[in-house]
């Protein structure tokens, strides 16, 4: 049976900067202790190397991600840059840019759009040829990655391209544009912050 609602319940937990729920009654020692454990280090390790996630619904929003979050400096690999319509405003930021789309007739017309800009006709779940890119750009890395892979797709595609390019480039930045993630993020929260962990009723 569900637990009733308790007016005076409050938030019996906080949240460490490497991720843990540590309860609020963790004297300041306990706190030390933690923030000296291997659990800490290793999260602290792991949020460290995480790429950081920007999600995007509309065209707009991703190509106003592009002009934001890039800088002449960066490596990018659009994935899914079908005729060059976001590579040309990644092109106007940095030089240092490369498409990938299976579908030929398209990378074509983005060749013929864009000359100056190297495509290539690559399927983008192809994680060998993916760093093959990676290494002929060594010890250069790629920072910037952006996903388009038709702005419907599934949940499950979605996650699993990212998790790929999450384990085989390790990127700064993955700017994705997903109806179905961001209104999934939309609707989504941390138990902790839930409003019944902090004594709201449900």
């Amino acid at each position: 049976a569900r637990r009733a609602w308790a007016p005076g319940r409050r938030r019996r937990e906080e949240i460490c900067e490497c991720g843990t729920a540590l309860p609020k009654s963790c004297s300041s020692e306990e706190r030390e202790r933690h923030r000296l454990s291997n659990r800490h280090k290793r999260n602290m390790l792991q949020l460290g190397n995480a790429s950081e996630v920007v999600v995007c619904e509309e065209v707009s929003e991703y190509r106003s991600a592009a002009v934001q979050l890039v800088r002449p400096d960066d490596w990018v690999l659009e994935v899914g840059s079908h005729v060059g319509g976001t590579t040309k405003v990644l092109a106007s930021m940095t030089s240092k840019l490369i498409g990938i789309d299976q579908q030929s007739d398209l990378v074509a017309q983005a060749r013929t759009k864009l000359p100056d800009v190297r495509f290539e006709i690559l399927d983008a779940f192809d994680a060998p040829k993916v760093l093959a890119l990676a290494k002929e750009i060594a010890p250069e890395r790629f920072k910037k990655v952006f996903i388009d892979i038709s702005g419907s797709r599934d949940i499950a595609t979605v996650v699993r391209i990212m998790a790929m390019y999450e384990n085989t480039l390790k990127p700064e930045v993955m700017v994705v544009k997903s109806q179905a993630l961001k209104r999934l993020l939309l609707k989504s929260q941390l138990w902790i912050h839930h409003p019944s962990q902090a004594g709201e009723p449900p």
